[in-house]
């Protein structure tokens, strides 16, 4: 961490779509390992889950908690002592 203000950089709201979209996919590919498939309604005990579907598809409300993630990442990542640089090129 050489910044200070690290954890106040701001991704761009493409970026922060893009990388909601790439979070969830890994949130898909990590419960499909663990057994989970689609299945309405969620139940933990036969590992349904309704979300496994992809991205474009959720409902706003579930892709805001993706978005959320990415936009909270330069707080996590500086409170563990890391900063987010931007690649200039």
């Amino acid at each position: 961490l050489t910044d200070w203000d690290a954890d106040e950089f701001v991704f761009p709201p493409e970026t922060v779509e893009q990388m909601a979209s790439m979070e969830h996919e890994r949130w898909c590919e990590e419960k499909r390992a663990a057994g989970w498939t689609w299945g309405e309604p969620r139940d933990d005990a036969r590992k349904k889950h309704p979300d496994l579907v992809p991205y474009e598809e959720l409902p706003d409300a579930e892709r805001q908690k993706d978005r959320d993630a990415v936009v909270g990442l330069p707080k996590f990542l500086g409170r563990a002592g890391f900063q987010i640089e931007r690649e200039v090129g």
